[in-house]
């Protein structure tokens, strides 16, 4: 009723009282109902969950695996500008250098700077030969850093949670394991052993704990003084390049 509204019955109306079992049998209809309700509730919860981390193939608790290989000293390219780092790489004889695009603003860099304080060390960039979604793959001269032991990079690279990675920024390596792996773009995330510093690691190359290659390019960290996490895009390259 609303309001003032009234509802009358007409003289010749009668009025019939629910029986017992027809409370019954009207409760028990109510419970399914109810019932009903809450698990298609329940199921679309489920599937809302499982839909928002469609994109994700690996996460949750870890099964850690241990480090396979002793990954040798590397230092890693400063990029043009101090901006950022980078690294050069093989691939079947074909030598090549990675980096983000971000540190550059979307551009190739002019060159790269070695650590080293060899006069005229500094990195001529060729062009580029590839990019992913914040990854560019460039080609290069520089007679100083043919003479530099590359990393390795092989393809099609396998990666899954709880796998041991190492991150070389200049001379440091930071070890960590996968927490997190995501279909497109490919990329991951890993959890460091302790927190570090990681201003500038932007380009700096991420390497199997399991094959000592290659496997991706750390873009992003979860704190600039002390990061715990750290995400990398996972190298994906085209033969097309070695020609």
């Amino acid at each position: 009723m609303r309001g003032n509204e009234t509802r009358t019955i007409p003289a010749n109306s009668t009025t019939s009282t629910p029986s017992p079992s027809g409370c019954a049998k009207g409760c028990v209809l109510t419970l399914i109902a109810v019932s009903a309700l809450f698990w298609t509730a329940v199921a679309m919860v489920v599937w809302t969950g499982a839909n928002r981390h469609s994109n994700t193939l690996s996460k949750g608790r870890l099964k850690k695996k241990p480090v396979m290989i002793t990954v040798k000293p590397y230092e890693t390219l400063i990029g043009e500008g101090l901006s950022g780092a980078g690294f050069h790489f093989e691939w079947d004889g074909h030598r090549f250098i990675g980096c983000s695009l971000h540190q550059f603003e979307g551009r190739t860099p002019a060159e790269m700077i070695p650590l080293s304080d060899e006069k005229n060390a500094n990195v001529k960039v060729e062009k580029r030969v590839y990019k992913q979604k914040d990854v560019q793959i460039l080609t290069y001269t520089s007679a100083f850093l043919d003479a530099v032991k590359p990393l390795i990079y092989r393809p099609g690279i396998s990666l899954s949670s709880g796998d041991p990675v190492i991150m070389i920024n200049l001379d440091q390596q930071i070890a960590g394991h996968i927490t997190e792996i995501e279909r497109a773009p490919r990329s991951a995330e890993f959890e460091v052993e302790k927190p570090f510093e990681a201003q500038g690691c932007s380009g700096s190359p991420v390497v199997s704990g399991l094959t000592g290659t290659v496997v991706g390019v750390a873009l992003t960290a979860d704190s600039p003084d002390a990061a715990r996490l750290v995400g990398f895009e996972i190298l994906d390259l085209p033969e097309s390049i070695k020609h």
